[in-house]
């Protein structure tokens, strides 16, 4: 037996029993679908339902989304950021709760890494060479860093990842040794083009509006009122440096400073960014960020100070729901909004769907079994959603249908009959004897 593939509309006792369940309310039931179809895909349907926390915030960004797009096919990327401050209204608007984020950390970790690597890199660069070094011989100093290399370095982050969207390299004011004369900022920052497989870099300090600047933003705030003061909590490192003995290499010796100590962020010394819409910026879309802070030495290089954060940005769309049940106390907006059928299945997340419902499975509990005759054994959650997207419109849905049965119910008429042949052969052998 397979699925059906006739829809009827679902009695109205039956429908008012699904919607007092999961607490849907038909009258505020505005999403807007496809008529031609009996029931929508993950690229059409838009199943938003009910009053309920998450689904304002599910709603806020999958219409922001949708009207976004529209709006990039019909308009100049300078009318989108006007039509955008209209649907939004207010600034607080352009971001979503904390809650929103479940998992971020688990699930952009490989992104952070990224940044976080990066930091490193800088940290290490700034700790352990002195252009002013005056070494005897031959031997010259190591260069400073330039602009043309750190720009390398932002745009090789987003070569190596096709989520993350957008990163830079933020310097403190008077950080940066490369600046020209009457310069004290450099923030290289990349970003992804429509195109996507191709880049463009701006210098986030040529911002004339001093608000606007980087110094000013709360991540940048955050991290330097963090680490300007006390840089003992950062984890410390020891460099055996090994070089020539001489211009031949005939063997090596150690460094003149042997070992050198150096202190490195941890990726939880970084920050994370509730979900937000780059309104203002150039990526035009909803974003997470991570920043990561790095460190080098004073002027005077007695002790290790903050120099500068890494940023990643990460397009929410690839973050996952988790709409399967969990305890009070996790902070995760979605959580126990699944559809499945409570009494004979269990939701499982299923990852890789990204940012919309119907992320996950529903698995049949013990003594419970799929009835129907397929390659899978579960109901899928894009389905299940779809089916009661329909029933919450009063449209043709089989949501009913989409349950687990008691296991054997198939082969109860098959004992029965085989329990009547052993008492009328046990009755035929008794009378023969």
């Amino acid at each position: 037996m397979s699925l059906l593939l006739d829809w009827s509309e679902m009695e109205p006792p039956l429908r008012r029993k699904y919607m007092e369940l999961f607490e849907v309310n038909a009258k505020t039931y505005t999403a807007k679908h496809n008529d031609s179809l009996p029931y929508k895909t993950a690229a059409t349907r838009k199943p938003l339902y009910g009053n309920s926390t998450q689904n304002t915030y599910l709603n806020r960004y999958l219409g922001q989304r949708q009207q976004q797009q529209q709006q990039q096919q019909q308009q100049q990327q300078q009318q989108v950021v006007v039509v955008v401050v209209v649907v939004l209204g207010k600034e607080e608007e352009l971001s979503l709760g904390g809650d929103v984020a479940f998992e971020v950390e688990d699930q952009f970790e490989n992104e952070a890494r990224m940044a976080l690597r990066l930091a490193h890199f800088l940290s290490s660069f700034l700790q352990v060479v002195d252009p002013k070094e005056v070494f005897a011989e031959f031997r010259l100093a190591d260069k400073s860093l330039t602009k043309d290399q750190v720009i390398g370095e932002v745009v090789s982050l987003l070569m190596g990842n096709y989520r993350i969207q957008s990163a830079g390299v933020y310097w403190d004011r008077d950080a940066f040794s490369g600046l020209e004369k009457g310069q004290s900022l450099f923030a290289p920052y990349a970003y992804r083009t429509k195109a996507s497989r191709s880049f463009q870099v701006e210098d986030q300090a040529r911002l004339k509006d001093y608000s606007e600047q980087y110094v000013n933003k709360n991540w940048f705030q955050y991290l330097k009122s963090r680490w300007s003061t006390n840089v003992e909590e950062l984890k410390e490192y020891f460099l055996k440096i090994m070089i020539r003995q001489n211009r031949e290499g005939h063997r090596s010796r150690a460094y003149e400073h042997f070992p050198i100590k150096i202190r490195l962020p941890s990726i939880k010394d970084g920050w994370w960014s509730t979900p937000y819409f780059d309104c203002k910026g150039l990526n035009k879309q909803w974003l997470i960020t991570y920043a990561a802070p790095f460190f080098g030495w004073d002027s005077l290089r007695h002790r290790v100070e903050f120099k500068g954060v890494v940023t990643v940005n990460m397009d929410l769309k690839h973050l996952d729901l988790n709409q399967c049940d969990q305890e009070y106390f996790v902070p995760n907006a979605f959580k126990d909004s699944h559809k499945c059928d409570r009494q004979n299945s269990y939701c499982v997340p299923i990852l890789g769907r990204g940012f919309d419902t119907g992320g996950y499975k529903c698995e049949c509990i013990q003594g419970f079994e799929y009835p129907y005759q397929d390659l899978i054994t579960y109901f899928d959650g894009q389905l299940v959603e779809a089916e009661f997207d329909n029933l919450v419109r009063d449209k043709p849905t089989r949501y009913d249908t989409l349950k687990c049965r008691l296991a054997g119910a198939s082969q109860i008429t098959s004992w029965r009959l085989a329990t009547l042949i052993m008492i009328v052969s046990a009755i035929v052998l008794r009378t023969s004897v």
